[in-house]
């Protein structure tokens, strides 16, 4: 399977809202897309949750834990800029780059070198999402 970067992106939201529902590191909350879209809340219900088989939102925390053993500073990153924890969420880049005391220069080199590496991890063990198709 070939990851475009559209493809990596939406794989990564929805590991974002995976991660913020509590699919990583036991945080609860809401699912972080709903802060942005509409189509992720029902008035009367709530926000959506995400369920059923998280084996692919498993599979892509497990190549940020990879990254994170190569470099720490890259996929916590990562983490800011998709919005993977509630302290992320809602916030500038400006604030993002503050609390992680880089620069937005060496937030964005870190990122785009965190998607390159979970391209990278994602080929390299045959990724194939059920997500996307």
């Amino acid at each position: 399977m070939i990851i475009t970067d559209e493809k990596l992106d939406a794989f990564m939201v929805c590991w974002a809202d995976w991660c913020c529902q509590g699919g990583s590191g036991g945080a609860k909350g809401f699912p972080r897309s709903s802060a942005f879209t509409h189509e992720k809340i029902d008035m009367e219900f709530g926000s959506t949750l995400l369920s059923g088989d998280t084996s692919d939102l498993e599979e892509i925390e497990r190549y940020v834990k990879i990254i994170a053993i190569d470099n720490r500073e890259v996929a916590d990153a990562l983490r800011a800029y998709y919005e993977a924890e509630i302290r992320w969420q809602n916030l500038r880049v400006q604030k993002k780059c503050r609390e992680l005391k880089i620069s937005e220069r060496t937030f964005r080199r870190q990122v785009s070198s965190g998607k390159t590496s979970l391209k990278s991890l994602m080929q390299a063990h045959s990724f194939h999402s059920r997500m996307l198709g």
